[in-house]
């Protein structure tokens, strides 16, 4: 930098520097935009899809959980965060009765059934 005026660069070099660095840092952020994925993006088939049994999570089946009269159903564990900010979303102006439901999914446990996370019925 100039003694004179701090903001001068010395040289060209250091003004091209910086002018390459900014464009760079601008670039990276406008790639991460595009690289993230967004909520809106899951496709129904990666929400539900599984190998094993071990790949579903039992969530609430919509609004309301099994605690409040819902009842559940079964995602991939890597989707669980997605459904349930996907479910507050949808669900935030929605009431729901605090009351234990019976609905059969309630005990149900996941599993993996032909490549997609399903709820077995207790025996």
């Amino acid at each position: 930098m100039d003694k004179k005026n701090p903001t001068k660069p010395k040289n060209t070099y250091e003004a091209v520097f910086n002018g390459i660095l900014i464009i760079g840092l601008i670039a990276l952020f406008i790639a991460f935009l595009f690289l993230i994925p967004k909520q809106s993006e899951v496709l129904e088939e990666d929400l539900y899809y599984c190998i094993l049994d071990s790949d579903c999570a039992l969530v609430r089946g919509g609004c309301c959980g099994c605690n409040e009269g819902g009842n559940n159903t079964a995602v991939n564990n890597g989707y669980v965060g997605y459904w349930n900010a996907k479910m507050d979303k949808a669900c935030k102006d929605v009431f729901c009765p605090q009351v234990i439901s019976t609905h059969w999914t309630c005990s149900a446990q996941p599993v993996c059934f032909q490549n997609k996370c399903s709820l077995m019925q207790p025996a």
